[in-house]
């Protein structure tokens, strides 16, 4: 019953892509860093920091899922809580998906993968 407004609804939807786009990232750099070296000494470190990074982005993604869900069944009206919750959990996803994409992007370079 009750909604978000038009742009912060959008920009969840923006988040949410971002994480999706992280999470591929990630599972995708990981696969590349296994096959390439396997799971040897040197990458062992590396292959768990992509799965927690994948992990994390995932964890963000259900997080806002399950706020638009709660903020869906609210009735009539979605409550100052409720709504700063949303606002304030979007803020710490935007600000931590840089760093999420940037630990991907180093790994990529630093084990020269495509």
């Amino acid at each position: 019953m009750a909604t978000l407004s038009p742009d912060t609804s959008a920009s969840i939807a923006l988040v949410k892509a971002q994480c999706l786009a992280t999470i591929d990232l990630a599972s995708k750099t990981e696969w590349k860093l296994f096959t390439r070296f396997g799971e040897i000494e040197e990458t062992l470190v590396v292959l768990s920091e992509l799965k927690t990074v994948a992990e994390e982005a995932s964890d963000a993604f259900t997080r806002l899922s399950s706020l638009q869900l709660k903020v869906a069944t609210a009735k009539p009206d979605i409550s100052a809580a409720l709504a700063r919750l949303v606002m304030e959990s979007k803020g710490r996803i935007e600000t931590r998906i840089p760093a999420w994409q940037r630990s991907i992007e180093e790994i990529l370079l630093t084990w020269s993968l495509p």
